[in-house]
């Protein structure tokens, strides 16, 4: 959702302060603008966009064109904020994600075609699961996920959060396949 942040025609100050919820903390939000005159100012949780005022309609358009992907998203079992996307020389991608999975909640038991995943946990304890076999995992483990493995991870009884990193091509949401696992 793009969000107009602040215009003024006399090229000054324009601050908004209000409140954010971060990871569960709310903290004290501002944001400023000095000097640019007629100056549109536009963000959503994919970036910031400035515009001309007698250009703002457009803003809306041109952003929709740019999003190729949620940069942040609320799941039934969490939460992932994506860190970083790079395509290569050579096609290949890479894309990094913080992955908050909520007390007692899982991904589901997957296979995909196209990418290797890396994982590494940086909160919590939890349940991993790679072809069929268990084993527990806690902060600093890493664990790797070759293309066509199956897997899952279950938190604990508190969130467990880890930072993946997929590399492949495509990184597309579509590349993946989900099958039934018993806990």
């Amino acid at each position: 959702m793009i969000e107009p942040v602040g215009v003024r025609g006399d090229g000054g100050v324009k601050v908004k302060r209000g409140e954010k919820r971060v990871d569960g903390e709310t903290i004290a939000e501002e944001k400023s603008r000095v000097g640019g005159k007629d100056v549109v100012i536009a963000e959503s949780p994919d970036g910031i966009m400035v515009s001309g005022k007698e250009e703002s309609e457009k803003i809306k358009d041109y952003a929709d064109r740019l999003i190729t992907r949620p940069m942040y998203e609320e799941r039934r079992w969490g939460t992932y904020r994506v860190l970083d996307s790079v395509t290569y020389e050579d096609g290949r991608q890479s894309l990094t994600k913080s992955i908050t999975l909520n007390p007692g909640k899982n991904i589901s038991y997957q296979v995909h075609h196209h990418r290797t995943e890396v994982w590494t946990v940086v909160q919590g304890e939890g349940t991993f699961v790679l072809d069929g076999e268990k084993r527990s995992v806690k902060p600093d483990d890493v664990l790797v996920i070759p293309v066509g493995h199956y897997h899952a991870i279950k938190a604990g009884d508190e969130p467990l959060t880890f930072i993946e990193v997929q590399v492949g091509s495509p990184l597309i949401e579509e590349d993946i396949e989900r099958f039934e696992w018993e806990w």
